[in-house]
């Protein structure tokens, strides 16, 4: 363990390891503990652990406002592999949002996807998508995630992630979520990036219906649980462990508790019950595959069964009688739940049996950014009728050090706050104005004019815009002439309809002075005017035309 991160309480587990909330050099982070089991062999012919060692470097290079950041990953002789990620607030499953979450999702996927080669999440699911108190989406749990050849298919191993989520091509006929281990079957299949496209439409579909996904025909829907029982203090304890810390679990009408299951049970929890022997145990048939863990050499025994009990998750085989089944109707139930959601269709898109036939990430976030703008419009609307104060939503765009920040900050507090750290990411500001003797919020979105941040930030933020500012300083001529087509070609792509688009000139107080590089009014004119809007020219420090240009 690091020396400056403190461990603090569980937030979240699962079947590669916990996650704990943390603080890093007095930073709020999550680190998450990879289960030892993975990682058992020596480090020095560990295959295992030189391919997590490779994937992590991949992964701690990826920056992106829709993918949880890698913070740092410890591998050490002593003690599980760690990951150390920024910290977000909840998951998906607590808080379902609207499409605009599940666009941040395809957003994220797409960054993945476009990385050269590209990387496959292979876990998409809601448990695996956070959100930021902005309710902004971020895809985290990398730990499944794989580099696979560009535009090629790969053999992988089956079924890597959640199987109620997983692609069919993922499965092969006789696979068994008790055993993913077992030898029945190839020890890989095929498949590509389309595997996270399948899994996200699954997500979505569990976004529209507010539950998990439940597919149900295929052989033998049923949910797989380890029971662990220790020889050292005897099943009867154990199973005694578990019946008093575990109460809630149930056994489900179908299929019927095993009449030897019921026996064991019986004489376990009985007032006269005795302690048995490993094998003893062994003697009763619970289910056609009991398997022991580490007894051998000595160590303590563990006998492992599954039992098929309630829990979050339930699977249902893609094939029935050797033959697959198609999704459409393996998920019939969620599909009908879903009604006549105008997602429908994106569903079924993305759920589609051949990954051929799927969209890329990038189409599906160009569907998704269409439908959130749809509704953002709808929402204003709604806004109105029921008497609410209606939003208007200003974005300001324009490269690095124009002035933006400088002109948020005087149209809404009157001040100029002279020298300022330039933005990173987006924030905004509330200002009350009036329109016809009616009141309205206009909140101005500043910007960040980092490059790194365009291809991720800017399309959000213009989907969700009234008015747009193309701002550029009247100081620096490559800010307009190379700047503002840069912000205009977004715009074309992302809201081509945008309601209201002014050019602004910041800095017109430098106007004054004899610098020979100022980018004159009339150049400013005719650059608008050969893009067809509006132009102004202003100055955050004096003040001058600012209203007039926010108006």
């Amino acid at each position: 363990m690091l020396p400056n991160l403190e461990r603090k309480e569980l937030i979240g587990s699962g079947s590669f390891g916990n996650v704990y909330r943390a603080e890093l050099d007095g930073k709020p982070v999550a680190v998450k503990i990879l289960h030892e089991r993975y990682f058992r062999e020596p480090h020095s012919n560990n295959e295992c652990l030189k391919k997590f060692k490779a994937e992590c470097k991949i992964l701690q290079k990826l920056q992106h406002m829709n993918v949880v950041k890698l913070l740092d990953f410890i591998i050490s002789h002593a003690s599980p592999p760690m990951l150390i990620t920024e910290l977000l607030d909840c998951d998906l499953r607590k808080y379902i949002q609207t499409v605009s979450i599940m666009l941040d999702v395809a957003e994220g996927l797409a960054y993945l996807h476009k990385q050269n080669p590209p990387i496959v999440h292979r876990d998409v699911a809601s448990k695996n998508i956070l959100l930021t108190k902005k309710r902004q989406a971020k895809i985290a749990d990398v730990g499944l995630a794989i580099v696979l050849p560009k535009d090629e298919k790969k053999y992988c191993s089956p079924v890597p992630g959640t199987p109620v989520y997983a692609a069919p091509e993922t499965f092969y006929p006789d696979y068994d979520p008790r055993f993913p281990k077992s030898r029945k079957g190839p020890s890989r299949v095929e498949y590509d990036t389309k595997i996270d496209i399948f899994s996200l439409g699954i997500t979505l579909m569990e976004v529209i219906n507010g539950k998990l996904p439940n597919p149900q025909p295929g052989d033998g829907p049923f949910t797989s649980v380890s029971i662990r029982i220790d020889s050292s203090i005897g099943v009867c304890q154990t199973i005694r462990r578990c019946h008093t810390h575990v109460p809630h679990l149930h056994t489900p009408p179908t299929p019927p508790i095993p009449p030897s299951f019921s026996q064991i049970l019986n004489e376990c929890l009985g007032t006269h019950s005795r302690k048995y022997g490993i094998s003893e145990l062994l003697s009763f048939k619970f289910f056609p595959y009991p398997t022991i863990q580490n007894f051998s050499s000595g160590v303590t025994g563990t006998l492992c069964f599954s039992c098929p009990i309630h829990s979050n998750y339930t699977f249902s085989s893609v094939f029935k009688d050797g033959v697959q089944v198609l999704e459409k109707d393996r998920r019939k139930g969620d599909i009908k739940m879903m009604g006549e959601h105008k997602l429908k269709e994106i569903v079924f898109l993305c759920i589609e049996d051949s990954s051929d036939k799927r969209p890329s990430a990038e189409k599906l976030t160009e569907m998704l950014r269409q439908e959130c703008s749809k509704i953002e419009q709808k929402k204003i609307i709604a806004n109105r009728a029921v008497g609410e104060i209606p939003v208007i939503e200003v974005t300001v765009l324009g490269i690095a050090h124009v002035g933006k920040t400088c002109l948020i900050s005087k149209f809404a507090h009157h001040v100029f706050p002279g020298a300022v750290v330039a933005s990173i990411g987006h924030h905004y500001k509330h200002v009350p104005i009036k329109i016809q003797s009616r009141d309205f919020k206009m909140r101005v979105q500043d910007t960040s004019g980092e490059e790194r941040f365009q291809d991720s930030l800017i399309p959000t933020l213009i989907r969700r815009s009234q008015g747009i500012l193309l701002v550029y300083d009247v100081n620096n001529p490559p800010s307009l002439w190379e700047g503002v087509p840069e912000m205009l070609h977004f715009i074309n792509q992302e809201r081509p309809d945008i309601p209201s688009l002014l050019l602004v000139g910041n800095k017109a107080d430098l106007m004054e002075s004899e610098q020979s590089e100022l980018v004159v009014s009339k150049e400013g004119e005719h650059f608008a005017q050969n893009y067809g809007i509006p132009f102004i020219e202003t100055s955050a420090k004096s003040g001058k035309m600012l209203k007039k240009c926010l108006k």
